[in-house]
This record gives C-alpha cells, sequence and structure tokens, in this order.
C-alpha cells in the first residue's frame, strides 16, 4: 500500500505536460430489468499513453427504479485485473459522488516489447439495488464489468 501511495504522490507531482494520452473511445453498458434500469460508463479506451502516466478516469451512471441505488465502490476483478499476463498496475479512488465515480489508474508495466504495448486494467463498479429482488433476506448488490484500456500507439 505504501508503495501505491508513494508512486501515485510521484506521478501527481510530475508536470502535466509530460503527459500525451489522449480519449480515444468511451462506452456506456445498459441493464435494464423488470425492476430497475441502470446506465453506466464502463469502456474507457486511451491511445498515445506514455508507460507510467496517470490517467484520471470519471464514469458516471444513472438509473431508474423504485428502490435508491447506490454505488458502494469500485474493486479491481480477480484473479487477473490487468491484461494481458505481464501487465501491472495501479488503481486508486480520487472522489465518489451520488452519480459518479473519479479514480486514476496508472500502467507500471507491460508484457512485450516494440512500439505499440497494449494493457487493460478491469474493474467492477459495485452497486446496492436497494431491495431484495431474489428474496434471501439482504439488498442485491450488481457488479458491472469497467475496462480501462490504454496504447502506445495512435490507435487502439
Amino acid at each position: 500500500m505504501r508503495r501505491l501511495a508513494l508512486l501515485l504522490g510521484m506521478l501527481a507531482m510530475m508536470p502535466m505536460s509530460l503527459f500525451a494520452a489522449t480519449l480515444f473511445k468511451m462506452g456506456q453498458a445498459e441493464i435494464i430489468t423488470e425492476d430497475y434500469q441502470l446506465a453506466a460508463w464502463n469502456n474507457v479506451k486511451y491511445v498515445n499513453y506514455i508507460p507510467g502516466e496517470l490517467l484520471t478516469v470519471t464514469l458516471s451512471y444513472a438509473y431508474v427504479s423504485d428502490a435508491p441505488i447506490s454505488l458502494i465502490g469500485i474493486s479491481q476483478r480477480m484473479p487477473m485485473p490487468f491484461t494481458p499476463n505481464g501487465t501491472k498496475g495501479v488503481i486508486a479512488v480520487v472522489e465518489q459522488t451520488a452519480d459518479s465515480i473519479t479514480f486514476q489508474v496508472a500502467f507500471t508495466q507491460f508484457k512485450g516489447k516494440g512500439k505499440k504495448l497494449k494493457g487493460v486494467s478491469h474493474l467492477d463498479l459495485i452497486f446496492d439495488l436497494g431491495a431484495d429482488y431474489d428474496g434471501d433476506g439482504a439488498n442485491d448488490i450488481l457488479k458491472v464489468g469497467v475496462q480501462v484500456s490504454a496504447s502506445t500507439a495512435s490507435t487502439p
């Protein structure tokens, strides 16, 4: 945990002119059931990424439901939070509001060599659906898969 704090602190102090990543594309997930509808941004792609660069990502969500849906947080998917195998990175939550979450991702190691290196951070947005739809006596939890990908090339 100290290594993560140290890395994020060092990256935060670096001048922004050193960073060149460009947001290439965003995608959205929509979950529709008879009990609720939820839409959340969940797929973010960056190009021109410099290894170690700190990416700040904000994902917003909206819902329609009789029960109050709330975002519990974000977690790394296990057992492989980064792909392809050998890719490593760090993630830290910056801010969470009633309808969005902002976090930072840095890819610290890519597998392979060459001009076009790619990595993907696999995360889950975790929602409390505010109701017990399955009848087990507890509010249901919904996980929405998130992918943040980065490529050192100008195309993904």
